[in-house]
């Protein structure tokens, strides 16, 4: 159920749950609230007041008060008028920058069951590979802490080089399980829960290779980045001109490379991340037609870094 943001004091919506006494969810703002057996998860800050009722039990998150205190009353209140104060994520909050429009994909069906079989095939030519990984050894230091967002079953980082410690995200925990440059890895969707498991400060460089087409709240992921990616720390946007067309947001599926750069840029810019780098490069294809000019996939790139705090 989609709740639009409100300029005013309050936004109202109504959810139930079709299992009992199991977890409703209700979207608000693009994001989910979960309520379960009288307690609140998932949730994340939200820049006006909302009210939900779940379960019967009434959400109400002011923002007359820290955005990260929920107040969870009874609808039917106890005789004590007793209300429960609790704290909620301290996940990060997005500007946002897309429509609703622009965020709808032609597969609407569950990401995870489009990726619940592993697919242990290369999505980007040589040509590209071989550039991102030069990029990495220009950019990412030895010794730092990575994040992999969106990975699968291959990391593309240098060979040569040795990390802190390589974390991994992703859907399909077999393709997780095969890379052999992640330390650690977790599985979770982003489009249903964009907040990151990762203390905050704690990484060096955060990557995503093509993956950020998928993204329906780009804005969300961006600012949760920023809050996990240390002081000086980099963030790599990383893609070509292919794609799932079918799991990409519609903007993106409907734009130019260059107006990709852009939005990527634009999205980052609008959480905090200052003066995105763009890089748009032509790759030349390995091989005999490599010799004759032709040309591999196009290497495209967003690199933006932390401010020092």
């Amino acid at each position: 159920m989609q709740v639009p943001h409100s300029l005013g004091r309050e936004t109202t919506a109504q959810a139930y749950s079709a299992q009992g006494e199991g977890a409703a969810t209700t979207q608000l703002l693009g994001h989910q609230l979960r309520a379960a057996s009288g307690s609140i998860q998932n949730c994340l800050p939200f820049p006006c007041c909302v009210c939900a009722k779940t379960l019967g039990a009434r959400l109400r998150i002011s923002s007359a008060v820290c955005p990260r205190l929920l107040r969870l009353e009874s609808a039917t209140r106890p005789p004590t008028g007793h209300s429960e104060l609790l704290l909620c994520s301290t996940a990060a909050m997005a500007v946002q920058v897309l429509s609703a429009q622009q965020r709808w994909k032609s597969d609407g069906s569950d990401d995870a069951l489009f990726y619940a079989e592993p697919r242990f095939v290369q999505h980007l030519d040589a040509a590209f590979r071989a550039r991102l990984r030069a990029l990495y050894a220009e950019r990412i230091p030895a010794g730092a802490v990575v994040l992999d967002l969106m990975s699968s079953w291959v990391s593309h980082l240098p060979e040569s080089t040795r990390y802190s410690s390589v974390i991994g995200h992703g859907l399909n925990t077999r393709e997780l399980e095969a890379n052999p440059r992640l330390d650690r890895h977790w599985q979770q969707n982003l489009n249903l829960d964009q907040r990151l498991p990762l203390q905050s400060d704690s990484i060096d460089a955060a990557l995503v290779v093509a993956g950020w087409q998928y993204l329906q709240q780009p804005e969300a992921v961006a600012a949760e980045l920023l809050r996990v990616v240390r002081p000086g720390g980099q963030l790599i946007v990383a893609f070509s001109n292919r794609m799932f067309a079918q799991k990409a947001a519609r903007i993106w599926a409907e734009s130019s490379d260059q107006d990709r750069l852009a939005l990527v840029a634009k999205v980052l810019l609008a959480q905090g991340w200052p003066a995105p780098e763009q890089l748009a490069e032509p790759t030349r294809a390995e091989g005999p037609l490599g010799w004759l000019g032709g040309q591999g996939d196009p290497f495209f790139a967003v690199i933006a870094e932390k401010p020092p705090g």
